[in-house]
């Protein structure tokens, strides 16, 4: 099904194994087929760096840009998961340092400190505290008897 793909090395090897008499249509065939193949190679190469242009533009376009200082507390997400859709954040962790543009130094409490990438981070927010109050049965009646004006 389908014919076998002649190459440069097979060509060679037939011209070897079998000469003719016609040798410069084997060694012009193979210098156009060698500059054809470099000619493609250069459009492939042309072509991904496009791509690659085009793709980040779409993700910066899209990205929210953030920022760390040290000190700064920060949910990790925790990435070995049997199910890999189940979202997990362990933390906060501390951040000790920035190690580049995208990469920081966190420690997590009972772990060792890891690098982490800032897509596997967001800001932690404390909640407020709660404060339980006790009404005894005398302020509960004061404020019922209080009126409340209506404006």
């Amino acid at each position: 099904m389908g014919k076998n793909l002649r190459t440069p090395e097979t060509l060679v090897m037939e011209h070897w194994m079998e000469p003719e008499e016609e040798s410069d249509l084997v060694t012009e065939y193979m210098f156009k087929l060698i500059n054809r193949l470099k000619r493609c190679q250069e459009v492939a190469i042309n072509k991904m760096e496009e791509m690659q242009v085009k793709r980040k533009t779409w993700y910066d376009k899209n990205a929210v840009k953030r920022e760390f200082k040290d000190g700064d507390l920060v949910p990790v997400l925790a990435t070995s998961r049997a199910n890999k859709l189940a979202v997990q954040w362990i933390g906060p962790g501390t951040i000790l340092s920035n190690i580049s543009e995208t990469n920081y130094l966190v420690e997590i409490p009972g772990r060792r400190e890891t690098s982490q990438i800032i897509n596997m981070l967001k800001p932690y927010y404390k909640r407020p505290e709660h404060i339980n109050a006790i009404i005894n049965d005398e302020t509960q009646n004061s404020l019922a008897d209080q009126e409340l004006e209506i404006p």
